[in-house]
């Protein structure tokens, strides 16, 4: 699914999509100065485009497939219940502590963005490398089987 549809993005067949989204940004933020300089605009957004997507895509997953195929019960959990499992994982207090940080950062973000973005990708950072040590440990246990 998902490289169907990146596929889709990349060799236009959403451009009509993409000329109403505001992408110029998403392009900024994605793309070197050198390739939007070199490459045309549309490409540029369709770069663009993609990585929203599959940044979604991938988010999806991780915040909401994977936990849901590791529950013992089947079906979705609604907000309360994911509220409880949080607090299970996290304490109560690191639920407390989590929701004042994304409270700030928001709060930040409206006064300077650019650093309230900064700040959150710092923070934000280290998950690539979890998910690395995830990817590891598992082809460590496929390997030894």
């Amino acid at each position: 699914g998902a490289a169907v549809g990146t596929a889709l993005i990349l060799v236009g067949a959403l451009d009509p999509l993409v000329h109403t989204l505001p992408i110029d940004g998403v392009c900024d933020y994605v793309l070197p100065d050198a390739a939007r300089a070199a490459w045309a605009p549309m490409v540029c957004a369709r770069i663009g485009l993609a990585f929203v997507f599959l940044q979604s895509v991938h988010y999806a997953a991780w915040l909401r497939l994977v936990p849901e195929a590791m529950r013992p019960r089947p079906g979705m959990r609604g907000f309360v219940g994911g509220l409880r499992a949080l607090e299970v994982d996290l304490t109560r207090v690191g639920v407390v502590a989590l929701a004042i940080l994304a409270a700030g950062l928001v709060l930040a973000g409206a006064f300077d963005a650019t650093w309230a973005r900064a700040t959150y990708l710092s923070l934000a950072s280290f998950h690539a490398y979890l998910e690395l040590a995830f990817l590891g440990r598992w082809l460590a246990g496929a390997s030894a089987r």
